[in-house]
């Protein structure tokens, strides 16, 4: 999943289309809670405590 948001922020940059970089980012960070939400609640005997920002719009 990391692999994919590096992609699209690379291929974001070498197009030089700056607008789009935000939404890029954005993916990246979505991406990194969606992985430590998942991790969270792996953990054995442990109750996540979830955020409203850490749900996936």
């Amino acid at each position: 999943m990391i692999g994919l948001a590096h992609n699209e922020i690379a291929s974001t940059l070498e197009a030089g289309d700056r607008p789009a970089l935000p939404a890029a980012l954005d993916g990246l960070v979505r991406t990194e809670r969606v992985l430590r939400r998942s991790a969270l609640l792996h953990l054995p005997g442990h109750v996540a405590r979830l955020r409203p920002a850490d749900a996936v719009v």
